[in-house]
């Protein structure tokens, strides 16, 4: 399997870069899969999801703002009682993602959680144990190759390996 990284530029700024995926030769990069997904009765949970995104612009990919899942994370994180009490049926939605630093973000794909496991659920599965084996390819891949994910601007733009 390919992975090609590219830079989501709406999202990046001076304190963060942030990158989606494309996985071989599909055509659609992992997060324009999932912006592009209707989450019917999960409106206020997308615009609390967009509102994290706009702050981890402004301020960095602070710890805070990720609900840890292993190796990868998950957003949201800390998402208020009424919007959580709108969730009847589901456990929200949840886009996959990987923190590497406070100034390196990468944004995959998610789903509405339906069981507790994401490992058990349908609908996150895929992209939860996508998430799992990507973030734990990066973090020997930024070691082995020295990458700083401090100063090296742009670290992951363009780049392809073989996950």
């Amino acid at each position: 399997m390919i992975v090609y990284f590219e830079l989501i530029e709406d999202l990046c700024s001076k304190r963060v870069d942030v990158y989606t995926v494309r996985i071989d030769d599909e055509a659609a990069f992992e997060y324009e899969k999932y912006y592009e997904k209707e989450f019917v009765q999960h409106d206020e949970e997308r615009d609390f999801i967009d509102s994290a995104l706009e702050e981890i612009r402004k301020r960095g990919a602070l710890r805070r703002y990720f609900r840890n899942e292993g190796p990868a994370d998950a957003l949201p994180n800390g998402v208020p009682d009424e919007i959580v009490k709108l969730n009847e049926n589901d456990q929200g939605i949840r886009l996959y993602c990987i923190r590497l630093s406070d100034n390196v973000l990468i944004l995959l794909n998610g789903d509405i959680k339906t069981i507790q496991d994401p490992k058990d659920c349908p609908n996150v599965r895929k992209h939860f144990l996508f998430a799992q084996r990507l973030a734990c390819f990066l973090t020997t891949y930024i070691f082995e190759e020295g990458i700083d994910l401090v100063n090296d601007r742009y670290c992951f733009h363009k780049k392809e390996v073989e996950l």
